[in-house]
């Protein structure tokens, strides 16, 4: 939920086995999935694309994300809490983090690289490679902006281990869409980290997975 700010007591119960006087006593998930799908004015960072999501959005959600007391130190909080509950303080919780659907519906995303021109990915409108080189900009500069933020923050019992690609299908009928995802996947992998996506039930693509470098 959007407004919704999770907390080190909210999240306990997925790191962790609690009995029912929320006493800790075992490993539960060792790994979690971090995104969002929604900005509290209603645009979207998925493939709904009515309302596209644009830098300031972006910006937004990886604010919240690492800001002083954003979700990752909320999580690194209840990391810490819960290996050192089990005897184990240095075990740490793995984290995938989103990537943003770059939508073409998008004609005025912003200037996330400072060239002095706000970004378009409608290949309508700019033509196929124009707008592919602009969703690629997007693309670079928000995993290089989050692996910067994750680096500024010291997350002891945090791993970073990979990248969520939100959009949960891989539409051919899109210009560049497919080499789109394979770009996003080059980065990742450039990082040694992984390339993760969930696709709907025969969502398009959904049998390219290898292909895309997930």
């Amino acid at each position: 939920h959007v407004n919704q700010q999770w907390k080190e007591d909210d999240i306990i119960p997925y790191l962790s086995y609690i009995n029912e006087n929320r006493e800790i006593k075992d490993w539960f998930f060792d790994g979690v999935l971090y995104l969002g799908l929604r900005t509290p004015g209603g645009n979207t960072f998925d493939t709904n694309t009515q309302n596209p999501s644009n830098l300031d959005d972006w910006r937004w959600y990886l604010n919240r994300t690492f800001k002083e007391d954003g979700d990752m130190l909320q999580l690194n909080n209840a990391a810490k809490r819960v290996a050192n509950e089990l005897g184990e303080p240095d075990k740490k919780t793995k984290v995938f983090l989103m990537i943003p659907y770059p939508a073409p519906q998008q004609t005025d995303f912003g200037d996330p690289i400072k060239e002095g021109i706000s970004l378009n990915f409608d290949h309508e409108r700019v033509g196929k490679e124009e707008a592919f080189k602009n969703r690629k900009k997007a693309v670079w500069w928000y995993v290089n902006t989050a692996l910067e933020s994750w680096e500024a923050n010291d997350y002891d019992n945090l791993e970073l281990v990979g990248f969520y690609w939100v959009g949960e299908n891989i539409s051919a009928g899109i210009p560049n869409e497919e080499e789109l995802v394979k770009y996003a996947s080059d980065i990742v992998h450039e990082q040694d980290l992984k390339h993760l996506w969930i696709p709907y039930f025969q969502a398009a693509g959904y049998n390219k997975w290898e292909e895309f470098g997930f």
